[in-house]
């Protein structure tokens, strides 16, 4: 006997779309509860956000993605399967166990993602028909404005101290990850180095402008601020690495040498 999940997996979801979570929570554990949780998918991308509206759309786009994940892998599988079954009508009855075997896996996998695909329908359906039932915390802007500077700093010096070491280990990271791709050029996880632009910009702006849980929440009411509430300078790192992301993309798109053309720079020659 099978328990379908769904019912409670859905209404987890619900209870995510309409609180969020982590908006009250400061400490250290909770924080790298949520971690634990996104990388296990029980806790599903922009629950974390203020607003219901920013959270449903966040959500939608992560359940949209896995569909669009699992309508692929189903009709690779079936192309996959279609294929051995005209070799198995070719050779049959000299036909090799493991030919069968192959296609029974792939008919078998095919019918999990149709399955799964049709399952997050379903779910997606569910949450695009939620409405909002309890009102967004009502951020607290406007005194944040006139608030105590030196304040501010003595009482969360040890919260920004923290966020400032968390943005050094981003950014040297992610000049690491930087200076092996140009280096060594891994073709494992490719995509995933022209993240690391954006990260290290990230973590050096982290530096400059430490953001934090704690006093996100005295100044803001949650833990977690909008983009549009960012420090100015924050922002400005971010595009800057999102130019930098793209321009790395498109130099090896078009295999520019960017390390041949940064080495006279490097050693000092002009």
């Amino acid at each position: 006997m099978t328990i379908d999940k769904e019912p409670a997996e859905l209404e987890q979801l619900i209870h995510i779309l309409h609180h969020g979570v982590g908006l009250q929570d400061t400490s250290v554990k909770g924080t790298l509860a949520i971690i634990g949780g996104k990388l296990t998918g029980d806790i599903p991308l922009g629950s974390e956000a203020p607003a219901f509206a920013m959270r449903k759309r966040l959500i939608l786009m992560g359940l949209q993605s896995k569909r669009i994940s699992e309508a692929s892998d189903a009709i690779s599988l079936l192309i996959v399967a279609i294929i051995f079954a005209l070799m198995i009508w070719a050779s049959y009855p000299d036909t090799p166990w493991w030919v069968m075997m192959l296609t029974s896996v792939c008919l078998y996998w095919a019918y999990t993602s149709i399955k799964m695909f049709r399952r997050l329908g379903r779910i997606i359906y569910a949450v695009k028909s939620t409405e909002q039932l309890i009102p967004d915390p009502k951020l607290n802007i406007q005194p944040q404005r006139v608030q105590d500077i030196k304040k501010l700093r003595h009482r969360f010096g040890k919260s920004r101290m923290l966020s400032r070491v968390m943005g050094l280990g981003i950014a040297i990271l992610a000049f690491w990850m930087i200076q092996l791709f140009y280096t060594q050029t891994p073709t494992d996880l490719l995509s995933l180095y022209f993240i690391f632009p954006t990260a290290l910009m990230f973590g050096i702006g982290l530096i400059f402008y430490p953001v934090n849980k704690a006093e996100n929440l005295y100044l803001y009411g949650v833990t977690q601020m909008s983009f549009k509430d960012m420090p100015a300078g924050l922002k400005l790192f971010l595009y800057v690495g999102v130019g930098l992301s793209a321009a790395m993309l498109v130099a090896y798109g078009f295999s520019v040498d960017v390390l041949g053309y940064l080495s006279p720079l490097l050693k000092g020659h002009y």
